[in-house]
């Protein structure tokens, strides 16, 4: 079977072989090439709308837009997680959420900027980020028991957060 790493290195390696492999060059876990999706090209837009285009392609508020999703209030997870990512070590992170952002609840009745539990966020780098979302990274073995209680809760029931959190142990219904 053959395994490919974000960058593009690639592994033969035995059908028999279930373990994590890690890419020699750059030091990353290694997956199947099915399971890493090319970055979406940058969106088109008219020249009115042109300043309102980030970097990656996604929209920033400008005057006459309204917010996509809610303002969060991120202080107290960035002041207790963002350090290095919690599979390779990489000291560039970014807080991704163990089950969803749906989750996220306001601070105090009435708000409605949403605060994020630090428990349900977990730093990774863009790599590792970006294959948890694509549900092809278990992190079971990596989170705190605090951390796994809230993924419990916030799933709705341990089976759920083990589907979300260990994919590879469920085959399809990880995906």
């Amino acid at each position: 079977m053959k395994l490919a790493c974000p960058q593009g290195c690639t592994v033969n390696v035995p059908m028999s072989d279930h373990k994590l492999h890690r890419c020699a060059e750059h030091d990353c876990v290694m997956v199947l090439p099915s399971q890493l999706k090319p970055r979406k090209p940058l969106r088109r837009v008219s020249e009115k709308r042109s300043g309102e285009v980030k970097r990656y392609g996604g929209w920033k508020p400008g005057p006459g837009l309204k917010r996509s999703q809610p303002k969060r209030d991120w202080a107290e997870a960035d002041a207790l997680k963002r350090t290095i990512c919690r599979i390779c070590g990489a000291h560039d992170v970014q807080l991704a959420h163990l089950v969803g952002r749906i989750h996220d609840r306001p601070k105090e009745p009435g708000t409605k900027t949403l605060w994020v539990n630090p428990d349900s966020v977990v730093a990774l780098c863009h790599d590792h980020h970006r294959l948890f979302d694509a549900h092809a990274l278990d992190l079971l073995g990596y989170l705190t028991p605090h951390e796994e209680a809230q993924a419990v809760l916030d799933a709705g029931g341990l089976e759920k957060a083990r589907i979300r959190l260990c994919p590879s142990a469920y085959g399809e219904l990880g995906k």
